[in-house]
């Protein structure tokens, strides 16, 4: 039963964060005078339809998905003044922009929410620091210059905001060099090229951590919620960043189906209250918003992010592209994401029926 429950939540979840996602197009389309053909609620089969004014409204049978048909691969009457290729390319960015625009909104709009209105999360007001600097009797210049007490503001380049964006950063790192960058009597003090090294038997960076806690003041709950919104947005970009360097496999990509793993795992935990329960799947709810406005811009034909960017190669061109042509490479992009979305559903599957250990 809770599996079916899991199943329906995470199909709820994408449904509205999908509609979001084309309203933000529908909407910015709307403004900017260009006319929209057809908004559309999920995919395949009308289940109601209704037309008002030039937009047909419709709801269909597949509840993950929807679309905003605004002809964008149409050649369309260059007196059109209301089509969507002769628009101002100014115009037509910031409608294509608009819709991960509203994700990481809601995703922002979510979080902050967390934090100004549920109890204080014990993680979300920590601050990573020196819990104490050691010495090694292999090495006596190990780390001279670290000192108990620093507090760590960014490892390898990433700012952190609180203890757990530290150890997952940490956790990352193997065994490669460190860069860390700590503040101490209000200066920041940087170290380069941190190397492990042995200590008492252990290959350690030669220090220990630990956090302080800080004031769950109205101001840093605010802070929190932006903070948070940064962390996600570059969580998706350092997992791409494992995809593409090897660190990830595509085996280990998620789709509905793990998503509604992460789920059931959540529901059936004995050790949540309900109330946690609640807080965590809004949680994973703005992981999943954020994730799929960083995932709309990248440069993959049939994302936003492609259109984004043949409408820069029109503006250095200074000439409109051919919307057939470039259609074609939509098509051929959207049946390639169809493709991997299959391989990993079926992924997700195997994963999930054997204890996850998916194909590959």
């Amino acid at each position: 039963m809770t599996i079916v429950l899991s199943i329906l939540i995470i199909i709820v979840i994408l449904g509205i964060l999908i509609t979001v996602h084309e309203f933000g197009h529908f909407f910015t389309a709307k403004k900017c005078g260009i006319r929209v053909f057809e908004f559309a609620i999920g995919m395949g089969p009308k289940l109601w339809k209704k037309k008002k004014g030039e937009t047909l409204y419709s709801i269909r049978a597949i509840p993950i998905g929807g679309f905003c048909n605004m002809g964008e691969d149409s050649e369309a009457d260059p007196e059109d003044k209301h089509a969507f290729p002769n628009a101002k390319r100014r115009r037509r960015a910031l409608v294509l922009g608009a819709g991960s625009l509203m994700n990481f909104v809601l995703g922002f709009l979510i979080l902050l929410g967390l934090n100004l209105f549920y109890p204080p999360v014990h993680w979300a007001f920590t601050e990573p620091i020196i819990k104490e600097a050691e010495q090694s009797a292999d090495d006596p210049a190990w780390s001279p210059y670290l000192q108990d007490g620093d507090r760590i503001v960014r490892l390898n380049g990433h700012a952190l905001y609180n203890y757990q964006h530290f150890l997952l950063f940490l956790t990352m790192m193997k065994d490669k060099p460190m860069s860390l960058v700590v503040e101490r009597d209000g200066q920041r003090i940087t170290f380069n090229d941190m190397q492990k090294t042995a200590f008492e038997g252990e290959e350690r960076y030669g220090f220990s951590h630990s956090y302080i806690l800080k004031e769950p003041t109205l101001g840093l709950r605010i802070a929190n919620g932006w903070h948070d919104t940064v962390h996600y947005t570059r969580l998706v970009w350092v997992t791409l960043g494992e995809l593409f360097g090897g660190g990830a496999s595509v085996t280990d990509m998620m789709g509905p189906v793990g998503m509604a793993n992460v789920v059931d795992t959540t529901v059936q935990d004995p050790q949540t209250s309900a109330g946690e329960k609640t807080v965590n799947l809004i949680d994973l709810t703005a992981l999943i918003t954020v994730n799929l406005a960083v995932m709309n811009l990248l440069p993959i034909p049939g994302l936003d992010g492609s259109r984004l960017l043949f409408l820069a190669i029109e503006g250095v061109r200074r000439k409109k592209l051919n919307p057939k042509y470039e259609g074609y490479v939509h098509a051929v992009g959207m049946v390639l994401l169809f493709g991997l979305m299959i391989f990993v559903f079926f992924n997700d599957i195997v994963r999930w029926v054997g204890g996850g250990v998916g194909v590959g």
